[in-house]
Parts: C-alpha cells; sequence; structure tokens
C-alpha cells in the first residue's frame, strides 16, 4: 500500500502536482497538511474520480485532510477531528485489526504542547494500530534535527508513554527554503507487529511547496498467535477415565538386557 504525506502549504499549484502524481503512480493514501481552500475554508483541487476526501467540515481553520482511494473504505472518526486533525477507521477484511490513519497539523505558534489534544485523546483511547502523518513544527534530534526545542521535547514525552515509534530515516530536510531548512515532518507508527511501514524515504519529486512530500509502504499483516496449552479448557473426567481404563487393562511384562523382569504397568512406566 502507498502513502504520501505532504504540505501543500496553501498552494493551488501543489495541489495539482500531487493529485496528478497520485494518479499517474497509483498512490493509495495521502496524509495532506494544510490544503490549498477558497472561499469559507473550503479544500479544493483535491480530488479524482476513484478517491474520497475525508475531513472534519464544521471547523473555521481547515488544515488536515485524508485523501484515499475509493476501494479501502475508510470511516471518519468526527468526534476525534477538528481542523488540525483528521483521523480515519481502516479495516481491510474482517479478520484483521482495524487501523487508525491520522493527519496531524501542530502549529508552531499554539499555546498548547504538542501533539494538539484531539490527537492526545484519540492515542490513548485507540487500542489497535495507528499510521499518523504529522506536520509537527518541532525540533528533536531523534527524527534527525540539528538540535532540540521545547516543542520537541513535549512530543518525545508523549511518545515515551505511547506504543508510538518514529518511522523517519536519515537526516533529510523536510522543509526547505533559501536560507534554512529543517525536519520537522514525522511519521508515527505503533510498534504492535501487525503494522509495518517500509521504504520510509524524502522523495527527490520536485514540489511547488516548500515541503518535501515523504513516500513509503504500508502492510498489515494478521495478528500472529503463539499456541498454547489452555488447561482451564481441558476435559479433566475424559482424561481421568482415559488413564483409568489403561490401568486396568492387560499387564504386559517387560524385561531388561539381563533377562529381568519388570512388574506389569507400572514398572513399564517406570523403566521409562
Amino acid at each position: 500500500m502507498e502513502v504520501i504525506q505532504v504540505n501543500f502549504h496553501i498552494s493551488r499549484a501543489a495541489t495539482g502536482n500531487l493529485v496528478g502524481y497520485m494518479s499517474a503512480n497509483g498512490i493509495h493514501i495521502a496524509l495532506i497538511q494544510e490544503p490549498w481552500l477558497v472561499g469559507k475554508g473550503r479544500i479544493w483541487g483535491v480530488r479524482l474520480k476513484d478517491y474520497v476526501l475525508y475531513y472534519k467540515i464544521e471547523v473555521s481553520r481547515q488544515i488536515s485532510c485524508i485523501f484515499a482511494r475509493k476501494e479501502l473504505k475508510l470511516f471518519l472518526f468526527d468526534n476525534f477531528c477538528d481542523g488540525d486533525t483528521t483521523l480515519v477507521r481502516w479495516e481491510k477484511k474482517k479478520k484483521d485489526l482495524p487501523l487508525l490513519l491520522t493527519s496531524c497539523y501542530m502549529p508552531y505558534d499554539s499555546e498548547e504542547e504538542p501533539p494538539p489534544g484531539k490527537f492526545r485523546e484519540a492515542i490513548r483511547m485507540w487500542r489497535h494500530d495507528v499510521l499518523a502523518g504529522c506536520d509537527a513544527n518541532a525540533h528533536h534530534t531523534l527524527w534527525g534535527s540539528s538540535d532540540v526545542n521545547q516543542r520537541g521535547e513535549s512530543l518525545v514525552d508523549f511518545l515515551s508513554g505511547t506504543n508510538l515509534c518514529v518511522c523517519n530515516r536519515g537526516c533529510d530536510r523536510t522543509f526547505v527554503v533559501r536560507n534554512r531548512s529543517k525536519v520537522i515532518y514525522l511519521t508515527l507508527a505503533t510498534n504492535l507487529g501487525t503494522l509495518m511501514v517500509s521504504n520510509w524515504m524524502v522523495s527527490e519529486e520536485s514540489s511547488p511547496s516548500n515541503h518535501c512530500w515523504i513516500r513509503f509502504r504500508i502492510n498489515m499483516q494478521p495478528e500472529v498467535r503463539t499456541p498454547f496449552r489452555n488447561h482451564r479448557r481441558a476435559n479433566w473426567d475424559g482424561c481421568s477415565a482415559a488413564l483409568e481404563s489403561d490401568m486396568t487393562g492387560p499387564v504386559h511384562e517387560l524385561h531388561n538386557k539381563k533377562g529381568q523382569r519388570y512388574g506389569g504397568l507400572g514398572g513399564a512406566i517406570a523403566c521409562h
């Protein structure tokens, strides 16, 4: 399953560029921040025939959304969504565990320490796998930054109390302008063993936005269960009856190498 993370920086050109790229390259899911808006905060330009756009409608500040193929049949977690955070639930098949997909923007000028409240609440509530694409606006060496700031420390403190791991690889900058570049774009995923993130990279594809694209693949594996004996569900009555039947059966004499005889079934058990 091909996934892309991108910050449009409210750019019409960046929007059109990515939509065309997704159509041509078979991208299944896009985790988007700062989409191009028109009118009263309406997301514009993110349209393809076989795709669906997911986001919270009744908000004044629309900063995040998720764009995915129709065949995935995602469900919006409306109660945990706001302008900065979009969450959808995905179940591949009935036998598979569900996955929570998240696009999250963490405002650099917010008085609230990252991550945002809706994101915190959803992660603490959810008991299965999570995949999150985040524009964190935070610095920490854990994801390749050259320095650490207060926002980065706050985010790391939160992650340490969860089963979320940083999927970033290397130190390639995700935000690039003429006089500076930073690593502020993160991919987070749970380490529960059923969700695999591979081929993570900062894409070299040209983007009209100041934010580089991030590409990776995901695969959800069925949970592997280790077989074990459940003694509480054993048929002890049947077991006792079978043993009693064996003990009352014919007695067989056994001999050792010297020709000495063992006495009956008890001797046979003892010699083993």
